[in-house]
């Protein structure tokens, strides 16, 4: 049952090192910890954790009913499961692309918390929760960068969820000024940031229309106004502008290659007719022409 388990996980989330169950002990031990009523952001190891009383948690049968349940819900949301609506599966796409996997905690807890008898969410309760967590844990991304900044406001929230109380991030409110700040600032958004793949998500997804892609897809930053083509042409005002958030848009590498240094114009058409080529007639971005 444990193996069967193990293959279950090795098909949601792919791990650089350690064994694919330890992620599932992982989210299962934070869960834990919450309900504990731990917000603590110093966390013990998790053969520690889970040794406790001669390993009272391991042994317990109901743990290993909640890790089977868990293991089906991200399963579900993996293989985006049309138990979940159209607007729920794109804000988990989005999620994806977070700048770091804490994301992923808060939902496993929402999940224990809130499931009903079949192991379900109710729909517009785990939207309006996944908006919530989307606009902090993106936007405390762009100020404080990397997960150990948000271990503080998103452990609390994790007991928060536990005593039924509304997630806010009341304590770790961001300045809207700020905000706007770093995002007129173009050093903000390089393409070696995090948080740059996962604004364009973001904005992706922010369009109604979006199509969801499958999970496997890989997606890669592409500047609409390639820096060979200022190298050749020279006739942006200020070269600064390539590297704004504006001048750029996720597209899967094979589509990437093909039309990368091309003007826009041609740029469009190419795009369009590689995808179409691929199958995607459904899928086809609407691209803008964007003005510099």
């Amino acid at each position: 049952m444990w193996k069967e388990l193990e293959n279950i996980y090795k098909e949601i989330f792919v791990v650089t090192y350690g064994a694919s169950m330890d992620e599932l002990f992982t989210h299962y031990m934070y869960y834990k910890r919450a309900k504990q009523k731990i917000s603590n952001t110093t966390v013990e190891g998790l053969r520690k954790f889970y040794e406790k009383n001669n390993y009272e948690l391991l042994c317990s049968e109901d743990t290993f009913n909640d890790l089977e349940f868990l293991a089906d819900f991200w399963l579900k949301i993996y293989r985006q499961d049309d138990c979940f609506s159209k607007r729920i599966l794109q804000k988990l796409f989005v999620l994806k692309y977070s700048p770091n996997s804490i994301w992923t905690y808060l939902v496993t807890t929402y999940f224990f918390k809130y499931k009903n008898k079949n192991n379900e969410l109710d729909e517009k309760d785990f939207c309006f929760f996944l908006d919530k967590i989307i606009a902090f844990i993106f936007g405390y991304s762009l100020i404080k960068p990397g997960i150990s900044a948000l271990k503080i406001p998103v452990f609390a929230e994790l007991v928060n969820i536990i005593n039924n109380s509304q997630i806010d991030f009341k304590r770790h409110r961001i300045n809207k000024e700020l905000i706007a700040q770093m995002f007129a600032d173009y050093n903000t958004f390089t393409n070696n940031r995090p948080i740059t793949k996962s604004m364009l998500a973001w904005w992706a997804f922010y369009q109604k229309e979006q199509k969801i892609f499958d999970s496997d897809k890989s997606f890669h930053i592409e500047h609409i106004y390639a820096k060979k083509r200022y190298d050749i042409d020279g006739d942006l005002q200020n070269k600064k502008n390539i590297e704004l958030i504006g001048n750029k848009i996720l597209l899967e590498n094979y589509v990437n290659i093909r039309a990368a240094d091309y003007r826009f114009k041609e740029k469009k058409y190419i795009i369009k007719g590689i995808l179409l080529m691929m199958g995607y007639k459904r899928k086809v971005l609407e691209l803008k022409n964007f003005k510099y």
